[in-house]
């Protein structure tokens, strides 16, 4: 049998080539056959005078070359509008169960590869973890890793402000290590001319670290303070997908995971850390990929399979 050939559709049926035609592919291709004894007795054993040989063992699977008439399983995987092309060869996937679950393996290994690293200061992934008007999961998510409260001047400024923190509220970076939070108060109006005055800042100064903040005090804002030259831009404050045990229970929103949010600062010397205001709390948040939701189908990657087969007559 080793000389010759054995020609087989793909569900191991013998076929004769000849009435197969001639657009038909044929596959060169070793597989390992386990030869099986399937008689039913034993038969007599006929006296002989040459020498018996001695028994031998249950015969070992022996390489049989075979001509294969079989489709390829061809994988395409686009990913954020890239496209990766695998091919499944038969001999390493023995079924089409065996090739889809090596579709799915290989989609994941693409989609992992395919995720940017994370950079906070860019801004837009952490604008990827907020909720839209459609109230849409977002594809990016801040775990909350500590929180520290901030000083009663302050928290009484932001008291009742309610969705006007976004715009009341904000960030500034100095220098590393170093955070100021501002609330601007409410306007005043000037006796003399009798039109409003912006109202006057009021400014938390706090250090900061990898375990968090602390806070060093609170006093009026000058008005003049400005970002270091190479801090991240401020985010401005609305509803985000915040995640942890330490979320104030006063900022989360009606669904899991959506919490309201007045400020938040990318840390420009940590490209995963956003520092967020939540009322009167200060917390060190990490930027990370929110978990595939299974309900839902990833908008970033999709995955195609077809499965092309050679018949006879096509």
């Amino acid at each position: 049998m080793s000389d010759q050939y054995e020609y087989v559709d793909e569900e191991g049926n013998p076929v004769d080539p000849a009435e197969l035609g001639d657009d038909v592919e044929f596959v060169d291709e070793e597989v390992d056959e386990v030869v099986e004894d399937t008689s039913v007795a034993a038969e007599p054993v006929v006296p002989t005078s040459e020498p018996v040989s001695a028994p031998t063992a249950a015969a070992a699977p022996t390489k049989v070359p075979k001509a294969l008439l079989a489709g390829v399983a061809a994988v395409v995987l686009l990913v954020g509008g890239g496209a990766a092309y695998g091919l499944s060869q038969l001999g390493n996937q023995d079924t089409v169960q065996d090739a889809k679950a090596a579709v799915t393996e290989k989609t994941e290994q693409v989609k992992d590869e395919a995720r940017a690293d994370i950079d906070a200061c860019d801004g837009r992934q952490v604008a990827a973890a907020s909720y839209g008007k459609g109230g849409d999961t977002p594809k990016m998510q801040l775990r909350v890793t500590s929180i520290t409260a901030l000083p009663p001047g302050y928290g009484k400024r932001v008291e009742g402000l309610g969705d006007r923190a976004a715009d009341r509220v904000t960030i500034l970076q100095q220098s590393t290590g170093d955070l100021g939070v501002y609330v601007q108060e409410e306007a005043t109006k000037d006796e003399r001319t009798g039109r409003k005055k912006a109202g006057a800042w009021w400014k938390v100064s706090a250090s900061t670290d990898g375990q968090g903040a602390r806070v060093l005090g609170e006093e009026q804002g000058t008005g003049e303070d400005v970002d270091a030259a190479t801090a991240c831009e401020t985010v401005k404050g609305g509803v985000y997908q915040v995640v942890g045990d330490q979320v104030p229970d006063a900022a989360r929103g009606m669904r899991d995971g959506q919490v309201v949010v007045d400020s938040l600062k990318p840390d420009g010397a940590s490209p995963e850390v956003v520092w967020l205001v939540m009322g009167d709390q200060l917390a060190r948040s990490v930027l990370e990929y929110a978990p595939a939701q299974e309900s839902e189908a990833d908008d970033a990657e999709e995955t195609t399979t077809a499965t092309a087969t050679t018949e006879k007559g096509r």
